[in-house]
């Protein structure tokens, strides 16, 4: 999910690195004409990755596409060049990341997409495996969801824009912009849990800005 028309670095823009956090297949596939509009660089889809490795049983090949993800990740930092990345933001993995991408240069611009519950995602996911998609173990969506929001909080005062995007009932609604440590713009959602994460992420950013003075 990205944010912009620059598809490549040069001598007049920033590098840029776009990240998608808590993307299932759901809520991709609603945000795929918005993001082919944005897209900036180009896409590291770990899951792709895996269907690729092994079309037939992706699930086999997450560690093996989780490994090339990263390496792709690692060669266009080195190279200086934009690009996308597609994660659950539930690892150490993309926290660090991203904070290597800062220290590198990079415009990072996280785009968070936000279900009501852990629940909910269980049955997004269901629907993605009906549909031929690969499946992930309940009690791993239970463990991931609330820590992926806990990530989120902490990304909000790194990254260059933060926005916030309501999926939980199956459309797309931005409900929160944060560019450069400032609240540009908030909306309610009728998901409790993401108007709860509205809250938090208002709360951080609020305290940071007192932190500087």
């Amino acid at each position: 999910m990205t944010d912009g028309g620059i598809t490549s670095p040069d001598i007049r823009c920033p590098r840029r690195s776009q990240w998608g956090g808590q993307i299932n297949a759901y809520a991709h596939q609603r945000l795929r004409p918005r993001s082919r509009s944005v897209q900036i660089g180009p896409k590291i889809d770990p899951d792709a990755i895996a269907r690729e490795i092994n079309p037939a049983n992706p699930d086999a090949a997450a560690l093996p596409a989780a490994r090339r993800a990263i390496a792709e990740l690692k060669r266009f930092k080195e190279q200086g060049r934009s690009f996308t990345y597609e994660t659950t933001l539930s690892s150490n993995t993309s926290r660090r990341e991203i904070d290597d991408a800062k220290a590198k240069g990079y415009v990072v611009r996280l785009y968070f997409v936000a279900l009501d519950s852990a629940i909910q995602s269980a049955f997004r996911v269901q629907d993605r495996v009906l549909r031929g998609g690969h499946d992930i173990p309940a009690v791993a969506i239970a463990r991931r969801f609330e820590i992926t929001f806990a990530h989120a909080l902490e990304a909000v005062v790194k990254v260059d824009r933060f926005e916030l995007i309501d999926n939980h009932r199956g459309k797309t609604k931005s409900v929160l912009l944060v560019e450069d440590g400032t609240v540009v713009r908030q909306d309610a959602s009728k998901s409790v849990r993401v108007n709860r994460a509205i809250a938090e992420i208002i709360a951080v950013v609020r305290r940071r800005e007192v932190e500087r003075g």
